[in-house]
């Protein structure tokens, strides 16, 4: 202290330094780019793996902020399956990085406003879970089938959806079991509690026994859909079947906006001069499709 004393106008100096840091630093706009690794909260951890681990963000904020942003040594966001459910439905079919900036922009740092996304224009292709995980919904309870109407499973527990078939044997399927015994759910959304059963004998061990879930209860009606088969072949050949006739069980709901959706049929080549008939249609559509007439057919030629 007795530095002070002796030197009072350089003491004041430094000072009048150190607050004019200080002001312009938390008035000074900064732009600063950092690295940042990715943490995923609620999803299964083999598909965290196929999402980004790393990204660089570029910040704009108060000097002090960002200084502050810039310095840290465990700086590190988290991505909310939740907040990605929300903010990008569709997800799962793929998505731009840069269509994360919304998510990150809420989970970002005190102040700092989110810029823009390194390589937010690459494209992040995701495996198939669609088909590749054990479809619980097409295994509803008996408590909760009733005629003319429409039960949907929601927000299963991930003791549920992590569940994958190159996991367990296809046999093992049909051993789990979903038990209700409460009062039929009316027309609407509930809250119901279910219980999951395996067998002692099975390898799979559930991590909880009863959850809470969602169901959406609708009343149902079947659509039926001619379905043109399309085909490579030279205009001088005829494909036997002509079409696919198909039926859906559907939400009374979504008859309007499924009477009409587009569905596609073609054929692919199969084993021994055979044509498998592939399809496209809307997710839904596939959920929910209860009868389609053939699987298979002919290309034949029409001309000598």
């Amino acid at each position: 202290m007795k530095w002070i004393l002796k030197y009072p106008r350089a003491f004041f100096l430094i000072l009048s330094l150190f607050f004019w840091v200080g002001n312009r630093l938390a008035q000074q706009r900064v732009q600063v780019e950092l690295t940042y690794d990715l943490q995923y909260r609620g999803f299964d951890p083999e598909l965290a793996k196929a999402m980004p681990q790393r990204l660089r963000i570029r910040w704009a904020g108060a000097g002090y902020s960002s200084w502050k942003e810039w310095t840290n040594p465990f700086r590190a966001l988290t991505l909310d399956k939740k907040s990605l459910d929300r903010e990008l439905p569709n997800w799962t079919d793929g998505f731009y990085i840069d269509q994360l900036r919304t998510v990150l922009q809420k989970n970002s740092p005190e102040d700092l406003e989110l810029l823009g996304l390194g390589d937010g224009d690459r494209f992040v292709s995701l495996p198939d879970w669609k088909t590749a995980w054990w479809p619980v919904d097409k295994h509803l309870p008996e408590g909760l089938k009733q005629e003319g109407l429409i039960v949907e499973l929601s927000e299963l527990p991930d003791s549920l959806l992590g569940l994958r078939l190159a996991d367990f044997q296809e046999k093992e399927k049909e051993r789990i079991h979903l038990e209700y015994d409460g009062a039929f759910p009316g027309v609407g959304t509930h809250s119901i509690r279910l219980r999951a059963r395996v067998p002692e004998a099975s390898s799979f061990q559930l991590s909880e026994e009863f959850f809470q879930t969602s169901v959406q209860v609708s009343q149902v009606t079947t659509l039926y859909r001619q379905v043109p088969i399309e085909h490579s072949g030279s205009s001088d050949c005829l494909v036997v079947p002509a079409q696919l006739e198909m039926a859906f069980t559907i939400p009374l709901e979504l008859w309007e906006r499924l009477e009409t959706e587009p569905i596609r049929a073609y054929l692919e080549q199969g084993a021994e001069s055979t044509y498998l008939i592939r399809t496209e249609m809307d997710e839904i559509l596939a959920r929910h499709l209860t009868y389609s007439s053939h699987d298979v057919a002919q290309l034949i030629e029409t001309s000598s």
